[in-house]
């Protein structure tokens, strides 16, 4: 049983090494490295080429700098393997990663394992059981539409600790999102999750994830409100595709107001936004009122929120507060709110 490996690398000379160490020492050795540079500037090209030549597993791919959907998908055109994993050029996995895989039956189209966040100065595991579902499910198979209650939930969303059949992704026709700056993992997965028959959480933690600051999903953009709605509407038109939005409508509101609230901590009232109070509060009212938001809003209950562990007590007083249109008092609220505070468990 062969796996692949996918790892698109774009200016990662610091960390790409460690990156590839990780994988080559792998104990089982039926597994090739398709790995694209996705446009470097630094050294990464350099690095890469010195493992191509030392790896006979690697395959080595460059292409302008297209984004991390567009390097995926060459990697998914080259795989051969039975399995595909992907793995990003700043996190490692364990060296007992692909003797799982092997152990699990091509039955499944997806095999889904824990993982472990690090920020460089300390581990964070995350739970072994629950990948934000209701139920632990370890060991269990599921469906597409059990995972859609928790859509947006980071261990759902994300491509890596996962290993896909590449019969699956073919068959289907599943391909990254290109030009979506960010979200691209969760639409990614979600085409995914509508046509999965049987899927496979398993217990092992085998993918370490590395926090980084200046990470995509950790970035300031002046233009973060488009970007969001450019990632909600590719949502909504994904699944009207395939004629599954009623039974994803629940899963397509929690993952809006998850959106609005990252408007909220990485547009309107983040440090790096000079705008006065004024104009932040004019720019929320106009968001909210948003046919995209509002329509989340008018479908979330109260009651979703309030359950939702990603938030926080003031999180959800806020939330509660913009659901409800009283926008004037939600602004002072958070005016008012520590703004660091704001941004804790997201």
């Amino acid at each position: 049983m062969k796996i692949s490996v996918i790892i698109p690398a774009y200016n990662v000379e610091k960390y790409i090494e460690e990156t590839l160490d990780s994988v080559c020492n792998s104990t089982y050795k039926d597994y090739e490295i398709i790995l694209i540079n996705d446009g470097s500037t630094d050294r990464t090209d350099e690095i890469c080429k010195k493992y191509s030549e030392k790896h006979k597993e690697i395959t080595y791919l460059t292409q302008k700098n297209q984004g991390v959907s567009a390097a995926r998908n060459q990697g998914i055109k080259y795989a051969k393997g039975d399995w595909i994993i992907f793995v990003d050029a700043d996190d490692k996995i364990e060296k007992n990663f692909f003797d799982f895989i092997s152990n699990y039956s091509l039955e499944y189209d997806i095999l889904f394992f824990g993982d472990k966040q690090s920020n460089n100065e300390k581990d964070i595991e995350i739970k072994k059981d629950d990948f934000g579902l209701k139920k632990a499910i370890v060991n269990s198979t599921i469906t597409g539409e059990k995972i859609s209650e928790k859509l947006a939930h980071i261990q759902l969303a994300s491509p890596c600790a996962k290993a896909y059949r590449r019969d699956f992704l073919l068959k289907n026709h599943v391909k990254f999102p290109v030009g979506i700056k960010i979200g691209e993992d969760l639409l990614f997965n979600l085409q995914c999750y509508i046509v999965m028959k049987k899927g496979l959480f398993c217990r092992e933690q085998v993918y370490n994830v590395t926090v980084r600051p200046g990470s995509a999903s950790h970035r300031y953009y002046s233009d973060f409100i488009n970007i969001d709605m450019d990632f909600q509407k590719t949502m909504l038109n994904i699944l009207k595709k395939h004629k599954v939005y009623e039974e994803y409508k629940r899963a397509v509101y929690k993952s809006t107001v998850y959106g609005f609230w990252k408007i909220l901590i990485q547009r309107i009232y983040v440090q790096q936004n000079h705008e006065n109070n004024k104009q932040r509060y004019r720019l929320l009212k106009q968001v909210r009122e948003n046919e995209i938001y509002d329509s989340a809003f008018k479908g979330i209950t109260f009651k979703e929120i309030h359950v939702d562990e990603k938030f926080s007590k003031k999180q959800k007083l806020v939330l509660y507060l913009i659901k409800l249109k009283l926008i004037s008092i939600a602004h002072k609220f958070i005016v008012l709110w520590d703004k660091k505070r704001m941004q804790a468990k997201l």
